[in-house]
């Protein structure tokens, strides 16, 4: 394809394309054809076969530019939440929110299935999980599979465990040795730090609230 220049990705970009040529034209690999493709189709739903072939490009800014599109088979965001890239597994966490929104057009209904929060869940990247415990979009029994990463055990707790085991998980963190795990417990509405706790928490140069000159 890429042989006839602009024919092709201006062929990718024209939503009038049949189907059967839009997949030989996604099928070319080609990088430039297929962002064509996928910008010019965000907002509209997007056929299960047509999506698969996108979502094995080689390329990672097409299944970055894929994972954000409004309308897309569950299948295909399964595999994306699974994606080597970190961005597109970025994207797809976040792909609920309004990303990219156009000004006049009509309401998004762009979602996450449970199926890719699962194995969002289990991933590794620091990022990705912290994404996954602030996002309102994500189920709360998700957010409960983070409990399984170490550093974020006692988070799940504090959040959404019962009260005692919630108390127990702020006096942990708001005593810890990393700054931000404290800053954590002390940015929570759900407990006050203990008395005993006070005097070494305003020493703590790395969590102390400083002073605003544009606050009076």
């Amino acid at each position: 394809m890429t042989e006839y220049g602009w024919i092709a990705p201006a062929l990718a970009a024209n939503p009038s394309v049949p189907e059967g040529l839009l997949l030989r034209l996604a099928e070319s690999h080609d990088e430039q054809i297929q962002l064509a493709l996928i910008k010019a189709r965000r907002y509209a739903a997007m056929s299960l076969p047509l999506a698969t072939v996108l979502s094995v490009s080689p390329h990672p800014e097409v299944r970055r530019e894929l994972a954000i599109c409004t309308y897309l088979p569950d299948e295909v965001i399964i595999r994306l939440a699974a994606d080597p890239d970190r961005r597109v597994r970025l994207y797809v966490v976040i792909r609920p929110e309004e990303v990219d929104v156009p000004l006049h057009g009509p309401e998004l209904a762009r979602y996450t299935p449970d199926e890719a929060y699962t194995i969002l869940a289990r991933d590794e990247d620091r990022l990705i999980q912290d994404e996954l415990l602030h996002s309102s979009d994500v189920p709360d029994h998700i957010k409960w599979d983070l409990a399984r990463h170490a550093r974020l055990h006692d988070r799940v707790l504090l959040q959404y465990g019962q009260d005692a085991e919630a108390l127990a998980a702020y006096q942990r963190m708001v005593a810890h040795g990393d700054a931000t795990t404290r800053r954590a417990a002390l940015t929570s509405d759900r407990f006050r730090p203990p008395a005993r706790l006070i005097p070494d928490l305003l020493r703590d140069e790395k969590n102390r609230s400083k002073p605003s000159s544009e606050c009076h």
